[in-house]
């Protein structure tokens, strides 16, 4: 039996067909017998350790990218304890930086109209502190020392508004939020900003700029533009966004109605969510109940 000493302060790892093109420095290896054809060695790669820096650095965007989810659990909590009326969304399965939403307008212009949206966080979101790395293109910062990365809100539907872009359909956050302000601003107010467009209709720093004439001069055609866009809705209503986690279908009493008894029944001391993470992954799963 062959025993083989291996120097601690070097990772070795056996040559394979995989790593046998790549150029490697071998390490000898000692042994308590002689070595005999039938029973020769591989040959041993040494990996050069990681720079104490580099490693740092790397569990540091693990920690970042941990908090940051997390971050986006709370707001979505909060959200839930107090959320605009008429006004529903729901993080996407498989990422916390995209949620799905739609508003139910009540009243106003806009009356029975049901718009649906996806709301885009950046990666960085709520923001990135200024260190001595960072690089600032032509960003506004805030007073707390944050890059403004405000999120965005996609409308899905066609939506004719002076604050809303009519190629990209991106709500205009400039006139509620001329400067983003990280753990200031928050996801609920952006959603009650959204609301208010519907219900009271400003034309300053307007991105749809038809849409704002029509609007100040109180021309006939903006009432029917706005007609027009919430009959379109209604007749979408069941046309959801690809992979929407909110998504809206044909009322189905087989399917339906016993989810409805368990929403109708349920106490809110049943309600609740579970979260953990699990061993090696910094990805937070969540369970609502």
């Amino acid at each position: 039996k062959t025993v083989m000493e291996v120097p601690f302060e070097a990772v070795q790892v056996t040559q394979t067909d995989q790593t046998k093109d790549v150029p490697t420095e071998t390490v000898p290896v000692a042994s308590t017998t002689t070595d005999s054809p039938s029973r020769r060695r591989s040959p041993r790669v040494r990996l050069d350790p990681v720079p104490s820096e580099v490693a740092e650095e790397a569990l540091q965007d693990t920690h970042t990218a941990f908090f940051r989810d997390y971050y986006l659990i709370i707001e979505y909590k909060h959200l839930g304890m107090n959320p605009p009326s008429g006004v529903y969304v729901m993080p996407a399965v498989d990422s916390l930086f995209t949620w799905y939403g739609a508003i139910f307008v009540r009243q106003g212009l806009y009356r029975r109209g049901v718009f649906k949206f996806i709301i885009h966080f950046p990666t960085t979101y709520p923001g990135t502190p200024l260190s001595q790395n960072t690089v600032v293109q032509e960003r506004p910062l805030t007073k707390l020392g944050f890059v403004d990365e405000p999120p965005t809100l996609e409308f899905f539907n066609r939506v004719y508004h002076p604050q809303v872009h009519p190629h990209t359909g991106i709500l205009n956050l400039a006139p509620q939020f001329p400067q983003w302000v990280p753990k200031q601003h928050r996801i609920r107010d952006v959603l009650i900003y959204m609301k208010k467009c519907f219900y009271v209709i400003n034309a300053d720093q307007a991105v749809n700029t038809e849409a704002a004439a029509l609007f100040t001069s109180q021309n006939n055609s903006f009432k029917e533009q706005i007609d027009l866009c919430v009959q379109e809705s209604i007749a979408q209503v069941y046309i959801n966004p690809l992979n929407s986690s909110l998504a809206m279908f044909p009322w189905d009493a087989a399917v339906h109605e016993n989810v409805r008894e368990q929403v109708l029944n349920k106490s809110e001391e049943e309600e609740g969510m579970l979260s953990w993470v699990s061993k090696g992954v910094s990805k937070i799963i969540n369970l609502q109940y």
